[in-house]
């Protein structure tokens, strides 16, 4: 067989088989997917979950603004350089802190985030927040943990 540039290939080929579950004397089976976002089969249905539940938390906690964060390349590290992920979920565990302080009252605000790459390969942040939060404090804030 002979596969072109545009052949996509896709999980799925592996399967499981067993008791059926409440179900004595009866066996079944089920294809297993990876569940992976890198995966042409999995990745549309996983997305379309992760959208639809992104939406019913949005709506059950009046989260209606949105903050995009960002890094400033100049301030990472040789060692933050490769995880750019893992650097701006610290940093947004400390931005947390000081909204908590500021914005909360002493509480943690609901919020939903959502992690994507740049083309450069650095790592930004999307937050759903159900208050509005000042663009120059925000900025202000960021900046001083050490984003961009």
């Amino acid at each position: 067989m002979q596969h072109t540039a545009k052949t996509y290939f896709t999980c799925g080929g592996y399967s499981v088989s067993g008791p059926l579950r409440g179900q004595t004397g009866k066996y079944g089976f089920a294809c297993l997917f990876c569940g992976s976002y890198r995966c042409n089969r999995c990745r549309k249905p996983k997305l379309k979950k992760v959208r639809k539940r992104i939406s019913e938390i949005a709506a059950e906690h009046k989260l209606t603004r949105m903050a995009t964060l960002t890094l400033d390349p100049k301030k990472l590290s040789a060692t933050d350089r490769k995880r750019t992920d893992r650097y701006i979920r610290e940093l947004w565990r400390l931005m947390r802190v000081y909204l908590s302080r500021r914005w909360g009252k002493g509480k943690s605000l609901p919020f939903v985030g959502v992690l994507e790459y740049q083309k450069n390969g650095n790592a930004h942040l999307h937050v759903l927040l159900g208050q509005y939060i000042p663009q120059k404090w925000l900025k202000r804030a960021w900046q001083s943990i050490g984003g961009g």
